[in-house]
């Protein structure tokens, strides 16, 4: 197996390589990194596919990146970016850097050529922190971020179109309340008539004046009786 090594080393300012030296494999790997990288002083590195993408930002917008095989040492790594940032001139011809940057590749490619070691041990103590992760979270990341946002927008029209239907169903069932009550209330009514039709009659003569105070009646006179008429007197016969 060959010795790990840097493979591929770019100059970017913003999500433009302005320089660019090494295997062009790692080229979309690059930009689709470079999609999710953040304007600021910071250094990290990622791992994906037995490779490690290793980079600095300054708060000038640029960013130093190196691809390198994935146990290939760090601290080299970030000697190498270091040493690139230092030197990197913008504006300076891009070829002359091209070159440049082929030749710092294959120097730290072999930390035993490197003169001084200990000062690059120095300069990347503040490496000790880098926090590796696979890139391929971080391209998922995006993707995740664009689903959710398009799952939110189809949840508010989902909301908004179960809002309105729950309302239309909600005025059907008022109305099919509404007239049940009323066809009742006309049930009840043609009972009632039907039975009271029933007593009273349809032009309600059987009850005539059931309702009415009877008048009183004159209690009866007893007729009179005739009088007595008197009885004759008569004279005691005499004897002879």
């Amino acid at each position: 197996r060959e010795m790990p090594r840097i493979l591929f080393s770019a100059v970017a300012k913003g999500r433009s390589v302005l320089v660019k030296s090494g295997d062009s494999y790692f080229e979309r790997l690059i930009d689709a990194l470079l999609s999710k990288i953040e304007v600021g002083d910071d250094k990290k590195s990622y791992v994906h596919d037995m490779y490690s993408f290793n980079y600095i930002t300054t708060s000038q917008g640029y960013t130093f990146i190196a691809v390198c095989d994935e146990d290939f040492n760090s601290r080299a790594t970030f000697a190498f970016l270091e040493g690139v940032r230092e030197k990197y001139v913008p504006g300076k011809d891009d070829n002359h850097w091209a070159s440049e940057m082929e030749k710092q590749m294959d120097k730290y490619s072999n930390p035993e050529k490197v003169d001084r070691i200990e000062s690059i041990k120095k300069e990347l103590d503040g490496v000790k922190d880098v926090m590796k992760e696979n890139i391929e979270k971080v391209l998922e990341r995006g993707v995740v971020l664009e689903s959710l946002e398009a799952k939110t927008e189809q949840l508010d029209m989902d909301a908004s179109a179960f809002r309105g239907r729950a309302s239309a169903l909600y005025r059907s069932i008022w109305w099919k309340d509404l007239r049940f009550r009323i066809a009742i209330g006309v049930i009840i009514l043609i009972v009632i008539l039907i039975i009271v039709f029933g007593i009273c009659g349809i032009t309600f003569s059987k009850c005539g004046n059931s309702g009415d105070v009877p008048e009183p009646q004159p209690e009866p006179q007893p007729e009179p009786q005739p009088e007595p008429q008197p009885v004759p007197q008569v004279a005691p016969f005499s004897a002879t």
